[in-house]
């Protein structure tokens, strides 16, 4: 937390500017880890994380051939 506040802090201009983006940077984690915690007995897949990620950020206007490209890139490595 201290990582993601500092981070936020030392990249911001104004309060308002760190709010966002520490909400942001925490989001993002939140995400990740109720992704983590549901399939706890499972590997979960970084196209999986990915996926989830884009979505949050407005990956619905990334084209859904971009975001299959990614995915298998992730799933052969």
């Amino acid at each position: 937390m201290n990582t993601l506040a500092n981070r936020s802090l030392y990249e911001s201009q104004s309060h308002d500017e760190f709010r966002d983006k520490y909400a942001t940077r925490l989001g993002a984690l939140s995400r990740t880890q109720d992704l983590l915690m549901r399939a706890p007995a499972q590997d979960v897949l970084m196209a999986e994380v990915l996926r989830l990620e884009l979505e949050a950020q407005g990956g619905h206007l990334i084209p859904i051939a971009a975001l299959h490209f990614l995915q298998k890139l992730l799933s052969e490595r």
